[in-house]
């Protein structure tokens, strides 16, 4: 019999905000491809990033930048998330294709 992974659901992750703080930005760093903004998070071929919280959020895709060697710089898309004070819960799913 061959091992397989547990039916559990698409990996995701929650995050639980407390504390003062006006505003709130969750980024996620996007592998390279063609990403497109969706109602809840972004997606590409590579699979879909779905974000929520227990108050609105609002996603854009910016450009972020990562270190991939030691003195070199290279532009990446990264996902925003950003919420008001009144956040307390944000929940991040993964979707593969």
């Amino acid at each position: 019999m061959a091992w397989r992974w547990p039916e559990i659901g698409p990996p995701s992750t929650e995050d639980r905000l407390a504390g003062r703080f006006a505003t709130v930005a969750l980024r996620w760093r996007l592998a390279p491809a063609e990403w497109r903004a969706t109602a809840a998070g972004a997606a590409s071929a590579l699979g879909c990033i779905a974000i929520a919280g227990d108050a609105p959020l609002a996603c854009t895709i910016e450009t972020g930048w990562e270190s991939p060697a030691y003195g070199e710089v290279v532009p990446v898309p990264v996902l925003v998330a950003r919420a008001s004070a009144s956040i307390t819960r944000i929940e991040t799913i993964i979707s593969l294709p």
